[in-house]
């Protein structure tokens, strides 16, 4: 009991000697009586994607280590498809079977001694082993993931040589050439928060402010919480941003 005492002391001591709580945090949104509105922002980007297998197959190799930039249309990992290659030479050996048959049956309908039945199932059986050729024509396009974008690997789910399913997510990346500003700010401010409304921002983790505008406001308002989502485009070339990067903006045109 006299501990706490002596510790509620000292605690509310602190308090008055500097005018400030002990763990005094920005606010994540302006209050009433604040001049300039005030939001958290966090930096993102506009592309980013988590590649995974359409296949199952084991990956043959990863080409990319995190912080690895690519072009568009690289390669980033292979897939050992030597089942599907084998799949390939047996569909196409069951193709030209095929197209031999039909042309026999089409000989012997001219002859008038073959069956209207066996021609027509001659044609359906070309026409489905031509179907599994394309099928397995697509499949194998599917033993390489190529990047979507120009980008920067952020992070490997899985390694070479180990064996994944479809579906099964292998490299994380994203498209950092643009750097966006995202917030989430109270609806209300939906009165006057316009496109192209400039707004100013620290971060965190550079100590510097950065100037932005509004580029984009959410169509939808949270209902629960009464927000909605913003981005905003930065001005000038910061090479230093990184995304993730956190920090508080303000709104001091704002009425």
């Amino acid at each position: 009991m006299i501990k706490n005492y002596f510790l509620a002391l000292v605690v509310l001591s602190v308090i008055l000697l500097t005018g400030h709580p002990l763990w005094a945090e920005p606010p994540a949104v302006s209050n009433e009586n604040s001049t300039s509105p005030v939001a958290r922002v966090i930096l993102t980007v506009a592309d980013e994607s988590l590649l995974s297998s359409q296949i199952d197959g084991r990956i043959k190799k990863i080409y990319v280590r995190d912080g690895d930039r690519f072009k568009k249309g690289d390669t980033l990992v292979t897939i050992d498809c030597a089942i599907y290659k084998a799949q390939q030479k047996k569909i196409n050996a069951e193709y030209i079977a095929a197209k031999y048959n039909l042309e026999a049956q089409k000989r012997l309908k001219k002859l008038r001694t073959g069956s209207t039945i066996k021609l027509n199932n001659a044609i359906a059986n070309q026409a489905k082993a031509q179907a599994e050729m394309e099928i397995i024509a697509v499949t194998l396009k599917m033993c390489s993931i190529k990047a979507p974008f120009n980008g920067v690997l952020v992070s490997r789910k899985t390694y070479n040589q180990q064996y994944i399913s479809k579906g099964e997510p292998i490299l994380e990346i994203i498209d950092d050439s643009t750097i966006e500003a995202h917030l989430i700010v109270p609806s209300s401010w939906l009165l006057w928060l316009k496109k192209e409304t400039q707004f100013s921002f620290n971060l965190e983790e550079t100590n510097k402010n950065y100037i932005a505008n509004v580029s984009h406001i959410g169509v939808k308002v949270d209902s629960a919480s009464q927000t909605v989502t913003i981005k905003g485009a930065i001005k000038g070339n910061n090479p230093e941003l990184r995304v993730g990067m956190g920090g508080y903006a303000t709104f001091s045109h704002a009425p």
